[in-house]
């Protein structure tokens, strides 16, 4: 595709795009590759937009996720809405019916504005990010544990223990199963892999058959995350949770960090948003996912 002074073309699968990385850090880490589009000034060449899309789902039920990325000086020209038409153009060929980004975007941003103005696009899903006082967590949760716990330690049979003393492949298979994810990407990040989980922070509560809950805590650009709070439903609501919570806050007063981070999205983690709001939790913005259904052509 192309106008006047733009083209776009599809990176070759051996192409070297390392120098690209800084604007699309996540696509970079997707396992497989995914289809890198590339935005060049016809002038002189050069790339000024870059989109990724990664094609997940069988027939009849795919879904596109995309990023995109445009040079600054370039904004507001036109070259990322012809670098989404390219990228959507390319994904009903494949028999796409949805797209869906690939990241989330700050509400009332110039990100988010962007998608607005597209045809067809609108919010499907909301993360709101919170920031947890180790204080207001700790008193919260502490007289929790202690009633649960005070005859003893954990039921028979259970145990909790950190990333670095569990296995890797047993904590890889219970989050896929009951939370789901991409299989390559997940067990680097729980082996320490890039934007991978803190293995000493991150907690595991297991019996015998393996994981029944996980905790798991990456850092952030404002400071520790939790990223992930995978429970079981057999024990829901129960002892469980106020076990992972305990232990984390405990470690966290240990080394005297004082505040931690969740991002909780609206649909898959209502449960996490009602605690972290008990916690004491203060939102701090809401992070949009946008999307849109693709139309097969005629």
């Amino acid at each position: 595709m192309e106008t006047e002074i733009i083209q776009i073309r599809i990176a070759g699968e051996d192409e070297d795009l390392e120098k690209f990385r800084s604007w699309l850090p996540q696509a970079f880490l997707s396992l497989p590759r995914p289809l890198f589009f590339l935005a060049e000034n016809k002038t002189d060449g050069e790339v000024i937009a870059m989109g990724s899309l990664r094609i997940l789902g069988k027939k009849g039920n795919k879904t596109g996720r995309f990023q995109l990325f445009v040079l600054p000086e370039f904004r507001r020209q036109g070259s990322g809405t012809f670098l989404m038409q390219a990228m959507s153009g390319h994904a009903v060929k494949e028999g796409v019916g949805k797209m869906l980004a690939g990241i989330p975007i700050a509400e009332h941003s110039e990100e988010s504005r962007f998608f607005e103005s597209l045809d067809g696009f609108r919010v499907v899903r909301t993360l709101q990010y919170f920031e947890i006082k180790t204080d207001d967590a700790w008193a919260f949760v502490a007289p929790l544990a202690k009633r649960l716990f005070e005859k003893e330690k954990l039921p028979k049979g259970y145990e909790v223990v950190s990333l670095e003393q569990a296995k890797p492949r047993l904590v890889n298979q219970f989050v896929l199963e009951h939370l789901g994810g991409i299989p390559d990407a997940l067990i680097s990040r729980l082996q320490g892999g890039a934007n991978g989980f803190l293995p000493k922070l991150s907690v595991v509560i297991r019996s015998a058959a393996g994981p029944v809950a996980v905790l798991l805590i990456r850092k952030g650009e404002r400071g520790l995350v939790i990223d992930s709070r995978v429970v079981a439903p057999e024990v829901r609501g129960t002892w469980v949770n106020v076990a992972l919570m305990y232990t984390f806050a405990r470690k966290l007063r240990a080394l005297g960090i004082g505040k931690v981070y969740f991002e909780g999205d609206d649909q898959l983690h209502k449960d996490t948003i009602k605690l972290a709001r008990r916690f004491g939790g203060k939102l701090l913005v809401n992070n949009h996912l946008y999307g849109c259904d693709l139309k097969k052509p005629g």
